[in-house]
């Protein structure tokens, strides 16, 4: 629901743009209309009296191109919108309709009504319209869901106009997302087979990994649903695991991994325990731990688990940076944490070859972003000395996981950097709740004496 109101929103800025164009003398008050609705969307709200405004201008549209698929299409939106998004009264939605609302007759219901019918037409007379036999779908839909009697007849239409869509444009994405959303609610097993047959062309049209999970994960058992969507490939598995993660279903993310592991041969995963790091010491090669370290190499830059040295254990990591200006992080690790607790964050770090001035370290950032929160240990490098980490931080309330990275911090006095970076026994544990005070203890610490 929400990927469509977004995509009714973004239609009908663009509508109002099209119409300023098209209407001529009327032009300066669609403009102004355009750039007033414009704003009050972008800050979430809708002004009804204006929307009826551009229900008016796309009437007379019509009535200059009465066979202009793209006039019919365009008041059809705005009448869409106008229905679905705002709350028009009995006298703005007969305004926008241009004929009186019948007593008794509700004004949504109306509008939705004939926000059909121009589609329709649209469709009819551009039989390559698929969006306009998809936002009919939509009406229909919709219409079913305010409807008190034949809503089964209506979501049944709406599926069949649906389904003319994708057969029209077999590899639009939102489309075949809409087709197997609607199958999905009608809950028969014919209907979820559609569904799961619609989600597996949008994951091979595109590798729309995350919008078929969006979809899916929604609804009752949508992890296994997905399971019978996804294609036998690993890459495909791992973006799903990430998703899950996001979401805090570290239970379902870890299967997800497994499977991902196992087409690619890996054998079974290892899993993190009380240390949530995964291969904290960097004793395997990657890709053997879930959620293992992320790796974007730069040209010229490379990492690996290394035997040349280590702190513990007999590997350690190895980033070799070489002068460049933009080799700054590209190791990173997902840490599963709690939100609003405090955590400690410890390891080793080694740097060897590097100019006096450089400040290399390891940082845990917001998922979305450093300007949000960011924590970061950062030690100028003695050469081939293994110095260690201490960072303490707590959890930003509004997470499930932080991204922790390793790098080199800028330095303005030095353009370019060069030297390789080591780091080995990294552990991230939760620090105990700190113990209730005793009143007395308190009050005799403040005072100097034990209140009676």
């Amino acid at each position: 629901m929400k990927r469509r109101r977004r995509a009714l929103i973004g239609f009908i800025i663009a509508l109002l743009l099209v119409v300023r164009a098209v209407l001529g003398a009327a032009g300066d008050i669609a403009g102004m209309l355009a750039s007033d609705t414009a704003q009050q969307v972008k800050i979430g709200g809708i002004d009804e009296a204006k929307l009826v405004r551009i229900c008016e201008l796309s009437r007379i549209n019509l009535k200059l191109n009465p066979l202009d698929p793209n006039a019919a299409y365009m008041h059809a939106k705005t009448l869409h919108m106008l229905a679905v998004v705002a709350d028009p009264s009995r006298e703005q939605a007969a305004a926008a309709l241009g004929a009186p609302i019948p007593k008794g007759s509700s004004p949504k219901l109306m509008l939705l009504d004939m926000a059909f019918l121009w589609y329709v037409k649209a469709a009819r007379l551009d039989l390559g319209n698929a969006p306009a036999l998809r936002w009919a779908a939509w009406a229909l839909w919709e219409r079913a869901w305010l409807s008190d009697k034949g809503a089964e007849d209506y979501r049944e239409r709406a599926l069949q106009y649906m389904a003319s869509a994708v057969w029209v444009r077999p590899t639009s994405i939102p489309i075949l997302l809409d087709f197997g959303e609607m199958n999905m609610a009608m809950g028969d097993e014919d209907r979820l087979a559609r569904a799961k047959s619609a989600y597996l062309k949008a994951l091979l049209c595109r590798d729309e990994v995350r919008s078929v999970a969006d979809a899916l994960l929604e609804v009752p058992g949508g992890f296994f649903h997905m399971r019978d969507v996804m294609p036998d490939n690993a890459r495909f598995y791992r973006e799903f695991s990430d998703i899950l993660f996001e979401r805090n279903r570290i239970v379902e993310a870890a299967e997800a991994w497994r499977i991902a592991a196992e087409l690619d041969g890996l054998g079974v995963p290892q899993f993190f325990g009380e240390n949530l790091f995964a291969n904290p010491g960097f004793e395997d090669e990657f890709g053997l731990w879930f959620h293992d370290w992320r790796v974007e190499e730069l040209v010229g830059s490379p990492v690996k688990v290394t035997e040349t040295t280590s702190k513990g254990g007999s590997r350690s990591l190895q980033i070799r940076l070489n002068p460049g200006p933009a080799n700054y992080f590209h190791v990173s690790q997902r840490v599963p944490v709690e939100g609003g607790r405090r955590y400690e964050l410890s390891g080793w770090i080694r740097g060897d070859g590097f100019a006096p001035g450089n400040v290399i370290g390891i940082e845990v950032v917001h998922p979305q972003g450093f300007e949000i929160f960011a924590e970061s240990f950062r030690v100028r490098p003695v050469d081939r000395e293994w110095m260690p980490i201490a960072l303490e931080f707590t959890a930003p309330d509004d997470v499930f996981w932080l991204l922790v990275r390793i790098r080199r911090f800028e330095n303005p006095d030095i353009a370019l950097l060069n030297g390789t970076i080591y780091v080995d026994e990294l552990a991230l544990l939760p620090l105990p709740d700190p113990e209730p005070v005793d009143p007395e203890i308190q009050a005799e610490q403040v005072t100097g004496e034990v209140e009676p």
